[in-house]
């Protein structure tokens, strides 16, 4: 809906301008399972579009009383007003988190109890592959860390998880970006494959997308927790980490994820087609990165960790109020409620 923000814009070829004295009740109608359903059914199979006769001959329902449709329309206004304001404060939230990263995993600056040598100087920075890093940070490779690395199989499966009684699924190459997994990016695994799939996401373990399109292959998601009922597909790799007393798992899956790190992956990423790419284990094992000591590692996973939480809190707030929007256009928009 036009307001202050597009006021004055230009319109391009494949849009159209609605006008209507019931222009802000309208746009929520626009927006409801009513409407959506009667676009779905006239989209063509090729083109996708909908012309000004199918907008016009869209059928909405419209309280006779004007009082009525506009406090329809301001009480989805509020809602709107606070999913805006929710937005803006986990995207402030995510800014300062990634600033964050930024200055605590290339050590520009260091927390204080990591800060000063034994006789009390500050502690200053060396040369490296990263450019000026501590004094006291080292250069190592992945090899160094992983004790096994895991592949996925492929197996049949519905787009909809746990529909099925048994309740096992297959991870989509989804499930990781930017160092988070998202256990609800998943497929049902139909019945006779089920004692195909293998491989379940383990707690502390990082899995990479090793097969993917050029943007999202090489990234990658820390496990929190097991999660017995879901498997990986063969394009997903789960990395066990060794050396636990000099490397802190939480740690190492956000430096992965640092676009420093991160795009030195993707770069090593190979195939004929354009629309897909390969990581090798050659290149996944050869990745190097910066590394503090395995107690500063633990006080900066700390941080973000806590950054995440306040951030996955928030986001939360953000999906509940969309779903109580979702909630209250199905009753005031087909009058299920009434507010007058």
């Amino acid at each position: 809906m036009i307001d202050a923000r597009t006021a004055g814009s230009a319109f391009g070829a494949f849009m159209s301008l609605y006008r209507s004295p019931l222009a802000p009740y309208v746009f929520y109608q626009l927006q409801s399972n009513l409407v959506q359903r009667q676009i779905a059914e006239t989209l063509g199979a090729t083109i996708n579009q909908i012309t000004n006769k199918d907008l016009s001959n869209f059928k909405i329902a419209v309280p006779r009383n004007k009082d009525e449709y506009i406090e329809i329309s301001d009480k989805l206004a509020s809602i709107d007003g606070l999913i805006i304001d929710l937005k803006k404060i986990v995207n402030k939230k995510q800014a300062i988190k990634t600033a964050t990263m930024q200055q605590l995993l290339t050590g520009k600056t260091r927390l204080p109890q990591f800060a000063l040598r034994k006789d009390g100087t500050v502690k200053g920075y060396r040369r490296s592959e990263f450019g000026d890093i501590p004094e006291d940070w080292e250069t190592s490779t992945l090899d160094n860390f992983i004790s096994k690395l895991d592949a996925g199989v492929s197996v049949n499966s519905v787009n909809e998880k746990d529909i099925f009684s048994h309740g096992k699924n297959i991870l989509k190459t989804s499930c990781v970006s930017n160092g988070y997994f998202y256990g609800h990016e998943a497929k049902s695994i139909v019945p006779d494959d089920i004692n195909r799939a293998k491989t379940t996401p383990k707690k502390g373990c990082i899995i990479i997308s090793r097969m993917n399109t050029p943007n999202l292959v090489g990234e990658l998601g820390y496990v929190e927790r097991d999660e017995p009922n879901l498997y990986l597909p063969d394009r997903l790799w789960q990395m066990n980490v060794c050396q636990e007393q000099i490397i802190d798992n939480r740690w190492l899956a956000y430096i992965l994820s640092f676009p420093l790190i991160s795009n030195k992956l993707k770069e090593t990423a190979t195939g004929t087609s354009n629309s897909m790419k390969n990581i090798s284990k050659d290149s996944l094992y050869s990745l190097s990165f910066p590394r503090p000591s395995k107690d500063e590692q633990t006080a900066i996973a700390a941080i973000l960790s806590d950054m995440d939480k306040d951030i996955q809190t928030l986001q939360q707030r953000l999906d509940k109020t969309r779903q109580l929007k979702q909630g209250m256009m199905q009753e005031l928009l087909t009058g299920k409620t009434r507010l007058i």
